[in-house]
């Protein structure tokens, strides 16, 4: 269906915003502008009171969504697909490809991002047939380009042993005649008791899963793009990978208690990472007053565990725990920062 030229009103185009799940809503001091960033109208306002979308402004685009690193971000959009000799194919095309027919299934490909890429292959779709108009002359151009995405999808795929995605960007013409053979070849086939039966019980399967894995409100649960596809083994990359400075970190916890995904969470061994959970959101990195804390892109060889060493502060008398490779500290984080002691020396005398 053409949602782009459907007669939709604008209203109905503009992306839906869930706000809990936004790095705003967790915390004040976050630095994450990838809505604002990637959005070719100026649409999104963000300040120090609010961030939100000006309606006169949004033009349904979509390009908001894969930048969103929480989902926070929906949108309307999604490809066409087909099962063609057996492959299931998706087809898009961009609102300048200029396709024949109805065939402007986005407005804009680089709304098929990392995260869509990951679902698509999950999925079970095996090629992508694609058509765009010239990106380098198109305002919405100056986005993470879908290109990217497929490359970065693939080298995640290709370390953890998965097939690759497959993708073809064709000329218009080109397309509209592979996209005319693949709804002919898609033609229900008349088919006996017993496929019918199990037809029916594999749709009811995957409705029952997808109801399965939405929240109390109807919404979409969100899962971090890592933890989309499987992990095989050793060596497999990862999206994204928090990494620690042992040599830095003071050890409050305050990354452990701001991850919305526990892709660092406090064990009885240490700080126990899971680059797979990570969304590269940044609430770690803004949370962490020492610069301690980076995410990594694409890391071959991810931190998963920071072993941390329990000590007593000879100030207040409080336990306290610091990376181990960290020299021994007498006083807590707190104490050193607020020279609890010396203040307590200065009562006494």
């Amino acid at each position: 269906m053409n949602l782009w030229g459907a007669g939709l009103a604008l209203d109905d185009l503009l992306p839906e915003v869930v706000s809990e799940r936004c790095v705003h809503a967790r915390m004040a001091q976050a630095t994450c502008r990838a809505c604002v960033d990637a959005c070719p109208r100026s649409a999104w306002v963000l300040d120090e009171e609010r961030l939100g979308i000006d309606a006169a402004r949004c033009d349904g685009c979509g390009l908001c969504a894969p930048a969103c690193p929480e989902g926070a971000v929906l949108e309307h959009w999604r490809p066409l697909r087909l099962r063609v000799n057996g492959v299931k194919v998706a087809f898009a095309a961009c609102a300048e490809a200029k396709v024949d027919g109805d065939g402007t299934f986005v407005p804009c490909l680089h709304i098929l991002g990392v995260r869509r890429l990951l679902e698509l292959h999950r999925d079970g779709v095996g090629r992508l047939v694609l058509a765009r108009g010239d990106c380098d002359a198109c305002p919405r151009g100056g986005v993470v380009r879908l290109d990217r995405a497929l490359g970065e999808v693939n080298l995640l795929l290709r370390s953890r042993g998965l097939p690759l995605v497959d993708s073809a960007f064709l000329p218009s013409a080109a397309w509209s005649a592979e996209l005319a053979v693949a709804r002919a070849s898609h033609r229900p086939e008349e088919v006996g008791r017993r496929a019918f039966f199990r037809r029916v019980l594999t749709e009811a399967t995957e409705r029952a899963v997808d109801l399965a894995e939405r929240d109390g409100e109807g919404m979409p649960c969100f899962v971090p793009p890592g933890r989309i596809v499987p992990r095989n083994g050793e060596g497999c990359l990862s999206l994204n990978a928090p990494r620690i400075d042992e040599a830095g970190c003071s050890g409050c916890d305050a990354c452990v208690r701001l991850c919305p995904h526990e892709a660092i969470a406090l064990t009885p061994e240490g700080y126990r990472l899971d680059p797979d959970g990570c969304t590269g959101c940044g609430i770690c990195v803004d949370a962490c007053n020492r610069g301690a804390v980076r995410v990594e892109r694409l890391a071959a060889d991810p931190q998963t565990l920071v072993p941390l060493a329990t000590r007593r502060c000879r100030a207040c008398g409080a336990d306290f725990h610091l990376p181990a490779a960290r020299p021994a500290s007498a006083r807590c984080p707190i104490c050193a920062k607020t020279s609890h002691q010396r203040r307590l020396f200065q009562v006494l005398d």
